[in-house]
């Protein structure tokens, strides 16, 4: 399935573009995001919850690409429940540097709160 992107928006009212991402997840599928959060596209330094469903795997060329675009969100919330994607997706996260606009979570609600809350200084 990929990644598939939707409009959305917080509970306080804040633009969201949603990202489902599900299977393999490689370079090209990863590619797509540029079209949604690169300068002049829609969704450039905007919110985003990422909902990762179990079972989900990133190629090494993904993994290497995503932290690319920290600096084209204002935010991003991960929501994943299963054990092996999330340590997955914290590898990608620390051998990246981190982020402060980066955070992940086991539930939606959570999730939508602090992208209703966060700043670019947390």
């Amino acid at each position: 399935m990929g990644i598939v992107y939707e409009d959305g928006k917080t509970p306080k009212g804040a633009p969201l573009l949603i990202m489902r991402s599900s299977g393999k997840i490689d370079l090209a599928e990863a590619k797509t995001l540029d079209e949604h959060v690169l300068p002049g596209r829609p969704y450039h330094l905007q919110r985003s919850p990422v909902y990762v469903a179990t079972g989900t795997e990133y190629t090494a060329d993904a993994r290497r690409y995503f932290p690319t675009l920290n600096q084209h969100l204002y935010a991003m919330a991960t929501i994943v429940t299963s054990a092996v994607v999330r340590a997955t997706i914290n590898l990608i996260s620390r051998v990246s540097g981190g982020s402060r606009n980066f955070k992940m979570f086991t539930d939606e609600a959570s999730a939508l709160a602090w992208l209703d809350e966060v700043s670019r200084t947390n």
